[in-house]
């Protein structure tokens, strides 16, 4: 075994970059085929970093429903990137 194998190089490698790519551009067509309300919390949440507290208070709608709509959101992109596999 090599350092090269124990520390991952900090280079991304061309495959690296076109697999990065592929990804973002699927999960961003994902995203476009969201409702309004799940895509607007899911980049609240995951984009912008925004706490669930910090998400109640812009969305004006409870904790437990920003934790709600986010699940609901994060299970009908999962569903729309499934599809692009069939």
């Amino acid at each position: 075994m090599t350092l090269a194998d124990i520390i991952p190089a900090e280079v991304e490698t061309p495959d690296d970059i076109t697999v990065t790519q592929e990804f973002v551009s699927r999960i961003s067509h994902g995203m476009e085929r969201l409702g309004a309300k799940h895509r607007e919390v899911l980049i609240l949440r995951n984009i912008k970093n925004l706490s669930y507290e910090e998400i109640s208070g812009i969305l004006g709608i409870s904790i437990g429903t920003v934790k709600s709509r986010i699940a609901r959101a994060r299970e009908s992109l999962r569903a729309k990137l499934g599809e692009d596999f069939k």
